[in-house]
């Protein structure tokens, strides 16, 4: 049964430790901040209620308060008062476990809400109400959850781990390859969705050729909140709570605008086309390493005798001289021994050198930690998958 995007991300581990964290702070203290970012995940209220149902909190009465709104009047209303102060909540006696959640929508409203916070934290020393206070805040102040006897602090910034990013990633695209028999696409979206599984769906449907050219296809999500990608902060999303992370767009943001550190960024964001084909391609050519081997049999045979006939093979290795056996020859080697055509007298030994020198291509880029040409990486790929599909 296909799982929704939410449904994932909200079943990987860091996001169902959020709901389990929501469970125990109610059960275990009267006052719950959840310190958020200013763009939370889709299906946090849904997982917020989850967790305040596993600690039989059922009906919460949830709030979106407005600047200017009177918050005890607010409260109150679903309590069938006129008014009902911070300090009445903490003595209130509703019968069975309750709660009240507070989101503020705007920065008047925040500082309403923080006040009636600060009250209701004040008042329940002594307080044998029964009913929890929770609050949203999202000024990134808190990056870490806090433990206290009365109040719990729950940091949550809906990012996910590269681990569990790359799960999610093959959830949502496990049927997905290409170019050809690779599965580049899936990696390049798991290392440009970086910490966010909403960039993630906006990259998943992307059509392919606009994956191929990233970074450069990152330009009009920029275009869509430049004020969220200018930020470099927690509270912004676009970097970790260590600051060891940043997001993608974030990055691009800087690589794509003047100043000290555009290169230092741009070249950033490259690497994540370079490790996306360090994975892909390199395991994928290795596969199919020995077949080539196989095809170019006769030729290599030649090689051998022509080295001394005692089943090794001399190279350079930098300034040295080494022996190798056949199997240890490595594209670049084929495509160095037989570039004149050394030995080559079939249709399929040529194609099998053809194969090498593009592969040398790509490989030659990866080990300089430079991402290939996409159009050598598609050479390559539909040349190899040409020649695999035509040889048993």
């Amino acid at each position: 049964m296909f799982e929704s995007p939410s449904n994932l991300f909200w079943s990987m581990p860091g996001p169902s430790e959020f709901v389990a964290k929501v469970t125990d702070a109610t059960r275990n203290a009267r006052a719950v901040v959840l310190s958020l970012t200013e763009y939370p995940p889709n299906g946090l209220w849904h997982a917020v209620r989850m967790g305040l149902r596993d600690a039989n909190i059922f009906e919460p009465i949830e709030l979106t308060i407005y600047d200017g709104m009177n918050v005890p009047a607010e409260i109150g209303t679903h309590f069938s008062l006129p008014s009902l102060s911070a300090e009445a909540l903490a003595h209130h006696r509703y019968g069975y476990q309750h709660a009240v959640i507070l989101k503020a929508a705007g920065k008047r409203a925040q500082q309403q809400c923080n006040e009636y916070v600060m009250a209701f934290l004040s008042a329940i020393g002594g307080a044998i109400g029964d009913v929890r206070l929770i609050i949203a805040i999202q000024d990134g102040e808190n990056t870490q959850d806090i433990v206290g006897e009365a109040i719990r602090v729950i940091a949550f910034s809906g990012m996910l781990t590269s681990d569990e990013m790359e799960a999610y990633i093959t959830q949502r695209m496990v049927l997905a390859r290409g170019p050809g028999s690779t599965r580049l696409l899936r990696h390049l979206v798991t290392e440009y969705a970086g910490f966010d599984p909403q960039l993630a769906e906006q990259l998943i449907a992307m059509d392919p050729s606009r994956i191929y050219d990233l970074p450069d296809s990152l330009a009009p999500l920029l275009g869509t909140n430049l004020l969220r990608w200018s930020a470099h902060s927690w509270a912004a999303g676009t970097v970790t709570a260590a600051f060891t992370e940043i997001h993608p767009l974030r990055e691009w943001y800087v690589a794509t605008h003047a100043g000290t550190e555009a290169a230092k960024y741009r070249q950033s964001s490259e690497k994540r086309y370079w490790r996306a084909c360090l994975k892909a391609l390199i395991p994928w050519m290795e596969e199919r390493r020995p077949r080539i081997l196989e095809m170019l049999t006769n030729p290599i045979s030649d090689l051998e005798r022509a080295h001394g006939d005692n089943g090794y093979i001399m190279k350079k290795l930098g300034n040295r001289t080494v022996q190798v056996t056949r199997e240890e020859l490595e594209y670049n080697d084929l495509a160095f021994f037989f570039k004149q055509g050394f030995g080559i007298t079939t249709s399929m030994e040529q194609a099998a050198v053809s194969v090498c020198r593009k592969a040398k291509i790509v490989r030659d880029e990866l080990a300089h930690l430079r991402p290939p040409k996409p159009s050598d990486i598609v050479a390559l790929v539909s040349d190899m998958d040409a020649l695999m599909s035509a040889t048993p």
